[in-house]
């Protein structure tokens, strides 16, 4: 009866080992499976926010080069606007292309991008962004087009009306690579209404079906068979779906639980074989027993004696022999199970009593490093007093705190611990497992700085910039101190990037960002504006005057001889500066204005510096008003000509007339030509102007030679940028073409600047106009870099003396002296003269006598409309000083 009792205790204790172990490895394996898939959820959600975060540090990238756009075209001009679209191209290969559209979305001119439909693009609502209006949005695939995402900014002109790229799918597609968190994942983007833009990979494209989030929304779902995290931009009307195959997270919890769970079938074989063997082994006495006891049945009282106490000693050595083997069979058992804890790919240890009773090789390689034992040393030692505290109270399971980690050897450390109760024959504990917390925070931290600073030279970039600027301005103002901002731009730095390529110029950026560092001294902030442009904010406590000393410093620190490619380049930079709160109370306005003064710089002849004055806002603005009021769709209701008669100065018979371009409606001074043609020029209208005045002329030339005579000869000016931008013999014949007017009675006045640039094109195209019957005048001669090879080379037909020197040749012999050598060479050369600016009769007698027969000025007549033609020259007169627009043409 005793050895079935003690078999049955056996095999209950035996089953209620075997229960709680298989319980308690259930438990910990289903909390790891539940664990990997929360880090699977944490994977998914971070893979999309670095999906999303790329994606808008792209279209925050494409931003820079419309905006270059934006600041630098003034027109539509076909000429200049492809080449501003190809120098920024030029300058931003990583972007597919650049377009400028009309106000209905149509496309103006483009550069590498396909011919899409971009009329829907431009009725996306904006928003504002770094101060200007930024539409953005996911387009579909057009035909051969595949889709992206489309950024427009608005110009800053009625035409072209916005600046457009693309960010394509192949761009987005290779951001999502890089944010892949496994190889079992797929990753898709979509606009906010439910298209696809781009899956990776290709065959795994997802179908968006939930309603539309909003901007800034995440969330995640489970659809039994893939596990699913979203992102929305906060600032883009696009999204990031990722999701990974529950399978291949299960496939790998099993991978990681396989070893666990083969020591517990081990641990499980051998506690219940131990059970099996002791229980055979009573079965055994119990039948030695019951033989002995029918023997001493025949041998009588003494032999029963006898055979009892041998029975006795038999069954206590077995039974001692079987508690040696049941000691031997469970220290196997704990070996097993501290083997299993030894497998735990992360460092594990016990702690009991606030002192460690067992760690894995990892929990000593990484907290003690390898050098002594852990176990037996206090827990202090290494756990901070939050974690302590959390042991001491109990963990209930699947606890996890956050706490400081301190090794015998290296840095502290951040980690996550997962606690969980620990219980064995010497009583309770707390079973620790540490994640290392610290390449997570690395990366968090990588990711942080990419999105505030410029990939390239490692410098703030132009959000984290103005930030900073914002933060200084404050402390400025709180402390009564200075504060100048600095906008720094290379000057010629295109030439690098032609002439050696892309990476060397990104090298030669690289080293210009060092010496911008060492000029500045470490003091301020100093940040990458776009491609070759730097902004830097410096703090001041003395004059502004004595403040701006540093710009000779850093002008020097960038013309320092620069190794390039094998040779030395001197680099040349144009500084413009403005002071808060003088120039801009925001960081925004002080950016701006110290643009306008760097691109006053520019127009000064560059390798300069200029402070930021209220003038410059008032040329800014003035040109800006050029730019919308003389735009190609309103020129007829803007500007008027007026016609100037020439005359013969003998008889004062009118042999022809000058077409002088006027605005009526000016406001302030720009009705003045000496004050508007230098804006034309700089803005580039007046090629678009010159093209106009040219076709008004040749619709009135009718009407003007039948009040003047048909015998006459109506001159135009053109200016050298026609020359040089345009087709001008293509335009001319268009004009004659389309107004009916003769070529015979039309005359072309170029002055000498036009032919400083490409002097032999501008040969070829004046011999052309003349074969067309056209005659051509070279206007204000003398006054420019008079070359008289070309002038002997020119189909010219006259020249004209400028009125400056016409106005002072009775005062001035040298004056006079150059108008009687322009006089002779003319003459010499078979070439006509005209007279400008004739005032006097004083003045008329001298040129009659020198041999110069043709006049013009107001002592003939003044610039009147068409319509006034007729009326004599028996006008009072006026001095030019009146009138200063009176006899200034086109191009002066």
């Amino acid at each position: 009866m005793r050895a079935r009792h003690v078999r049955l205790a056996t095999w209950a204790v035996a089953i209620v080992l075997s229960a709680g172990l298989v319980a308690l490895v259930g438990i910990l394996q289903v909390d790891g499976y539940h664990r990997m898939l929360g880090n699977t959820w944490r994977q998914l959600a971070g893979s999309a926010s670095g999906a999303v975060h790329m994606i808008d540090q792209d279209i925050d990238a494409a931003l820079g080069p419309l905006l270059a756009l934006r600041n630098a075209v003034d027109s539509a001009e076909s000429g200049p606007l492809h080449a501003r679209l190809a120098e920024v191209q030029a300058r931003h290969p990583e972007l597919s292309g650049m377009v400028a559209l009309d106000t209905d979305g149509g496309v103006i001119a483009s550069t590498s991008l396909p011919l899409a439909n971009w009329r829907g693009s431009r009725a996306t609502p904006s928003r504002m962004a770094l101060g200007v209006s930024v539409r953005v949005l996911v387009a579909d695939a057009d035909g051969t087009i595949p889709p992206g995402i489309r950024i427009l900014v608005d110009s800053r002109v009625p035409q072209p009306a916005a600046f457009g790229t693309v960010v394509d799918a192949a761009r987005v597609r290779e951001g999502m690579r890089h944010a892949m968190p496994g190889s079992a994942a797929s990753m898709s983007a979509f606009a906010l209404d439910g298209r696809l833009l781009a899956a990776y990979p290709d065959d795994t494209a997802t179908r968006w079906t939930s309603p539309r989030p909003a901007a800034g929304a995440s969330g995640g779902y489970d659809d039994g068979k893939r596990l699913y995290a979203w992102l929305a931009s906060a600032r883009y009307p696009y999204m990031v779906l990722v999701s990974v195959d529950r399978a291949s997270t299960l496939g790998e919890w099993l991978r990681e639980a396989r070893p666990s769970l083969l020591a517990t079938l081990a641990l499980l074989v051998l506690l219940n074989g131990f059970a099996a063997l002791f229980d055979r082994a009573y079965r055994r006495q119990t039948r030695l027993v019951e033989a002995l006891s029918r023997s001493t049945r025949h041998l009588g009282d003494v032999q029963r004696t006898l055979a009892g106490t041998i029975s006795e000693v038999t069954a206590l050595h077995e039974t001692r022999q079987r508690l040696h083997d049941s000691d031997r069979d469970l220290a196997a058992s704990e070996a097993a199970y501290r083997q299993l804890l030894t497998r735990m790919p992360l460092p594990l240890v016990i702690v009991r009593d606030d002192r460690i009773e067992y760690a894995n090789l990892l929990a000593e390689e990484r907290l003690d490093g390898g050098e002594a034992t852990l176990v037996g040393r206090a827990a202090s030692d290494f756990l901070d007093a939050y974690a302590l505290h959390a042991i001491r109270r109990g963990a209930p399971e699947g606890t996890s705190i956050a706490a400081w980690i301190e090794p015998g050897h290296g840095m502290p450390f951040e980690a996550e611990l997962a606690l969980s109760d620990y219980r064995d024959s010497r009583g309770r504990g707390t079973l620790v497992i540490v994640r290392d917390m610290t390449e997570q925070r690395r990366y968090e931290e990588r990711l942080n700085h990419q999105a505030t600073h410029d990939e390239l030279t490692g410098l703030p970039n132009r959000r984290a910039l103005r930030e900073t600027l914002e933060s200084m301005l404050a402390q400025s103002m709180r402390d009564g101190s200075g504060l100048m901002v600095l906008f720094v731009d290379l000057d010629h730095f295109k030439v690098i990037n032609d002439a050696l390529g892309h990476t060397l110029g990104d090298q030669v950026l690289r080293d210009v960002t060092l010496r911008l560092g060492d000029a500045l001294g470490g003091t301020g902030q100093v940040g990458r504006f776009g491609g070759d442009e730097f902004v830097a904010v410096l703090p001041f406590t003395c004059s502004p005057a004595k403040a701006i000393d540093v710009l000779p410093r850093i002008q020097r620190a960038i013309e320092e001889p620069l190794e390039v490619a094998g040779t030395f380049q001197r680099l040349k930079c144009s500084i413009g500066v403005a002071f808060a709160t003088r120039d801009g109370a925001d960081a925004d306005t002080l950016i701006r204005n110290a643009d306008t003064a760097m691109y006053d710089a520019k127009r000064s002849g560059r390798h300069t510096w200029k402070c930021y004055s209220a003038e410059m806002h008032a040329t800014a603005m003035a040109r800006l008003t050029v730019l919308t009021r003389l735009s190609g769709a309103n020129l007829d209701n803007e500007l008027a000509l007026a016609w100037q008669t020439q005359h013969e100065g003998a008889d004062g018979a009118i042999i022809g007339a000058e077409a002088l371009l006027r605005w009526p409606s000016a406001p302030g001074d720009l009705g003045r030509l000496d004050r508007l043609i230098p804006l034309l020029e700089e803005t580039g209208a007046i090629v678009q102007i010159g093209q106009w005045v040219l076709h008004e002329a040749c619709r009135q030339q009718r009407l003007v030679l039948d009040t003047i005579g048909h015998g006459c000869r109506l001159s135009v000016n053109i200016s050298a940028q026609q020359l040089v931008h345009t087709d001008l013999v293509a335009d001319v014949r268009h004009a004659l073409a389309e107004t009916g007017a003769s070529a015979s009675a039309l005359e072309l006045e170029l002055t000498e600047s036009a032919f400083m640039h490409e002097p032999e094109r501008a040969i070829r195209t004046l011999h052309e106009l003349r074969a067309m019957g056209v005659s051509i005048a070279l206007d204000d001669f003398g006054t420019g870099y008079s070359n008289l090879t070309y002038l002997s080379r020119l189909p010219l037909d006259k020249v004209k003396i400028d009125r400056h020197f016409t106005g002072t040749l009775l005062q001035d012999e040298v004056d006079a002296s150059i108008c009687r050598s322009i006089i002779f060479l003319a003459r010499s050369l078979n070439l006509g003269v005209v007279a400008e600016g004739v005032e006097l009769d004083r003045q008329r007698s001298w040129l009659l006598a020198e041999g110069c027969s043709v006049m013009q000025g107001y002592f003939f007549s003044r610039p009147v409309p068409v319509e006034q033609l007729g009326r004599s020259r028996g006008e009072s007169m006026r001095s030019p000083q009146d009138d200063l627009s009176g006899d200034t043409t086109l191009v002066h």
